[in-house]
């Protein structure tokens, strides 16, 4: 299930439109009293529909819901349609959600609908007429409930002779990451120049061998909380297929 909270939700709707299409903007329903502004310039109204849950695994839940932005534009005399006022609103809208679209980070996200659900009609509130038309579109939800769990580090990677720093672990040529307790496994690296084989590891190499052959390591030293562990001889360009132990 999604546990996300609609207030923040409204809160993301709000700030998308506020200042942008109108510094008038309401949550969940038209206000019981208006103000001038609300009157003279009009103003919008901002609906949250149900959350279609999509939840698959434990550890991150996912959801749409169907959102609604409603625009109230004061008439011009006699009542008429305000045309200028009326297409400010209906591209400031489009351009907010059209913007927002194209944004990917963050829990919330927005898609785009080419169509205008848009219904003209008019309103009274407290002896004031207005023209209202409305747009829905989609905002998912995206919500990270665990932290990821981070088991250990393991670097491989060609370099000199020394290292003295986690800056130079993360610099070596063709440096590989891997998030790992244990260093175990096959493993190949390419080298393009005569260099050193490097293995830094907040776990524990016991050996390192290839095609069947030992390959000499000098003893470990401590960079941070890793091992670092380098080849005694230098090898030469290619490709290294190889197995820790």
């Amino acid at each position: 299930m999604v546990n996300d909270s609609s207030i923040e939700l409204y809160d993301y709707l709000y700030k998308l439109f506020y200042n942008v299409v109108s510094k008038n903007v309401y949550c969940m329903d038209v206000p019981q009293e208006l103000t001038d502004s609300d009157v003279q310039d009009g103003f919008l109204v901002v609906h949250v529909g149900s959350i279609n849950d999509r939840s698959e695994f434990a550890r991150e839940t996912y959801g749409m819901v169907r959102c609604y932005v409603e625009a109230y534009v004061p008439p011009i005399s006699r009542g008429r349609l305000n045309i200028n006022k009326f297409d400010a609103f209906e591209r400031g809208i489009n351009g907010v959600i059209k913007n927002a679209a194209k944004q990917t980070d963050g829990i919330y996200g927005v898609q785009e609908e080419g169509v205008l659900s848009s219904g003209v009609m008019d309103a009274d509130y407290q002896n004031n007429a207005f023209h209202v038309f409305f747009k829905s579109f989609l905002v998912s939800i995206d919500v990270p409930t665990e932290t990821p769990v981070h088991f250990g580090d393991l670097f491989i990677g060609m370099g000199g002779d020394t290292l003295t720093s986690r800056e130079d672990i993360e610099n070596l040529d063709n440096v590989q990451y891997f998030d790992k307790q244990s260093p175990v496994g096959e493993y190949e690296v390419e080298i393009s120049s005569t260099s050193y084989l490097w293995i830094c590891t907040t776990g524990v190499a016991h050996n390192v061998t290839s095609s069947g052959f030992e390959v000499p390591m000098m003893n470990p030293i401590r960079i941070d909380d890793m091992l670092c562990y380098r080849s005694v001889n230098s090898i030469i360009q290619g490709t290294m297929n190889f197995t820790i132990i």
